[in-house]
């Protein structure tokens, strides 16, 4: 218990520490640039890895779900865990 407990108090302190990866670079553009006008270019980066990263990630789990097709070979039944099919 005392292991779980301090499992789940370490991935709570994460959650907290780890914000938003474009609220951070936002923050960190804002806070290295002395116009507005560069603030504006910094968010449009943010904004675009944002998306680049977030697409690339999409495309790899949909090439990884349709080739290793988890869950395959599974029965599912009503009040059970997942059982191996036996045939």
């Amino acid at each position: 218990m005392a292991v779980n407990s301090l499992a789940d108090g370490f991935f709570k302190l994460i959650k907290v520490l780890t914000p938003h990866p474009r609220f951070t670079r936002l923050l960190a553009g804002i806070g290295s640039v002395g116009g507005l006008k560069q603030v504006g270019r910094v968010g449009i980066e943010a904004e675009i890895y944002f998306e680049v990263v977030t697409s690339l990630a999409r495309v790899f789990k949909g090439f990884d779900v349709s080739w290793v097709r988890p869950g395959f070979g599974r029965r599912y039944r009503r009040g059970d865990r997942l059982t191996k099919n036996d045939g």
